[in-house]
């Protein structure tokens, strides 16, 4: 039997938008499904819950806003695993911080190159395979979790801190809580850590189109393959923790947990907010290349 084809359903109300975004999305090789508002989009994930696999919402729709129909998903514990994209006009920081804060996860700015869409949508699905491979294990009770209580890992590529951020969230009373922030500060760790790419690098590169292939080639580079974070997982005292270390020089942490960076497009440079999101607790060293996050098992 074949797998079901995968779409991307779009969620806007002004008829040219629709037609462009659809554009958009197939040339960034997606399928794409189309609804005009939040009810008919609630409605549509209920029926075609498991074709879809990404939620490109508009932030103003006629008869519920964007986060009224992110808190909906939010509700549903069979939908709320959805990654949804919302994109908007508006570049306001405190719209976008309850985006984020509210379970968006990303935010793109109009306009927006098919690059930068491409880039997201990329990030999304890759997330999502990720939270489905943690969601079997957890069903098949993949680690006897409350038997470790210190554990020592090195990892070096993206694809590691997919691998681990699945392995350390099913040590969490609640993966799926941690899944998410854990996975973000990983790939932080490896990308601007480990490969040194700055955040205005990255946006950049995403922009382009050209921020993965510019990730391969860095950890195919022989003075980064000799480079390794380092993690380590502690329970102790009601306390689960998790240290990670990159060899990098660090970067103004500050910044990025007020959210008072600007930028023209938004595409990324959420990692930080989804980890304060998905933790009790998140603490960067000064220099901002070692952060250990922390969840207080009560």
């Amino acid at each position: 039997m074949q797998n079901p084809v995968k779409y991307v359903l779009v969620v806007d109300d002004d008829p040219t938008m629709q037609m462009i975004l659809q554009g958009m999305v197939e040339k960034a090789g997606y399928k794409v499904a189309i609804a005009e508002n939040g009810q008919k989009a609630l409605q549509f994930l209920e029926v075609g819950q498991g074709n879809i696999s990404v939620l490109l919402l508009d932030y103003n729709l006629p008869d519920m806003d964007g986060m009224e129909v992110v808190k909906a998903l939010q509700e549903n514990e069979v939908l709320k695993g959805i990654p949804v994209v919302m994109q908007s006009g508006s570049t306001d920081i405190k719209q976008i911080r309850q985006a984020i804060d509210g379970g968006v996860f990303s935010y793109i700015s109009k306009p927006f190159p098919i690059e930068a869409l491409q880039s997201v949508l990329s990030a999304a699905l890759e997330r999502s395979a990720l939270l489905n491979v943690l969601n079997d294990r957890v069903d098949q009770g993949y680690a006897p979790a409350d038997l470790i209580r210190s554990a020592a890992f090195a990892m070096r590529t993206r694809e590691d801190a997919g691998s681990l951020s699945i392995l350390l969230s099913t040590l969490f009373p609640n993966p799926k809580r941690v899944f998410c922030g854990l996975l973000a500060v990983m790939l932080n760790a490896v990308e601007h850590g480990t490969l040194g790419i700055g955040y205005e690098r990255k946006a950049e590169l995403s922009n382009a189109g050209g921020f993965i292939d510019e990730v391969f080639r860095l950890e195919g580079l022989k003075k980064n393959m000799k480079k390794e974070v380092e993690v380590q997982f502690v329970r102790k005292d009601g306390r689960l923790s998790v240290r990670i270390t990159d060899q990098g020089k660090g970067f103004d942490w500050e910044r990025y947990v007020a959210f008072d960076v600007e930028r023209e497009s938004f595409v990324n440079g959420f990692g930080i907010l989804k980890a304060l999101q998905s933790f009790d607790e998140v603490k960067y060293n000064t220099a901002g290349n070692q952060v250990m996050v922390s969840i207080f098992d009560r």
